[in-house]
């Protein structure tokens, strides 16, 4: 899967006669933000605002005449965020809903988390969204596998493709909501006989975020 990409055109100011650079066009009108071309369009970076171009500008040192000329600069859409402070943040929303419903905290499980980033790097890999693996194996056969008791479980999955902006707190918000609004997911989160929990977050070149919550 390719990385998103995209461009926007930056413009700057070479006088003709000494040859200073001079800085992009500002939006002004109250707004302080740089004007950046987005497509064939002059927009403030700022407020969005549409911004006719000048056809010149004077040098700042001489007084001369400095065209315009601009140059892209790339924009990477991938998400800025931490696996880690996803995994927390999950955590912390889960047991927000379960403090809500008067049931008692979950603790947060290495062990469980280790067997839940297992199954999250596994759906990326290869490419699959479920329970149970390309291989047959289930959430069951995964616990055993790890050596993890089996006599209670419960697992939640979810992937999500966030934009380059989202915050974490809003990232897991978004995950544990969707849960909360399925069925099956709504009870492993509100299950009273767990007592421990564990998250698996992993992050795919193109964004992707796949996320295994495991319960036990």
């Amino acid at each position: 899967m390719k990385q998103k990409s995209d461009t926007v055109k930056v413009t700057l100011y070479d006088c003709e006669e000494c040859e200073l650079s001079m800085t992009p066009t500002y939006h002004g009108d109250g707004c302080d933000s740089p004007a950046l071309y987005i497509g064939s369009e002059l927009l403030c970076s700022g407020c969005g605002a549409t911004i006719a171009p000048p056809e010149t500008e004077s040098c700042s040192d001489c007084g001369a005449p400095a065209p315009p000329f601009q140059y892209p600069v790339p924009l990477d859409f991938s998400p800025s965020i931490s696996p880690t402070k996803v995994e927390q943040a999950v955590h912390t929303v889960t047991n927000q809903y379960r403090t809500e419903h008067n049931l008692p905290m979950l603790s947060y499980s290495g062990h469980l988390s280790g067997i839940a980033l297992q199954h999250s790097r596994d759906m990326a890999v290869r490419e699959y969204f479920d329970h149970q693996s390309p291989d047959g194996d289930g959430t069951e056969d995964r616990y055993r596998a790890h050596k993890h008791s089996d006599n209670s479980y419960g697992e939640n999955i979810a992937y999500r493709q966030p934009g380059p902006t989202i915050s974490v707190i809003d990232l897991a918000e978004s995950i544990v909501d969707g849960w909360m609004d399925s069925k099956g997911h709504r009870e492993n989160i509100l299950q009273e006989r767990f007592r421990e929990e564990g998250i698996g977050v992993y992050t795919t070149n193109d964004g992707t975020v796949y996320v295994t919550q495991n319960f036990s």
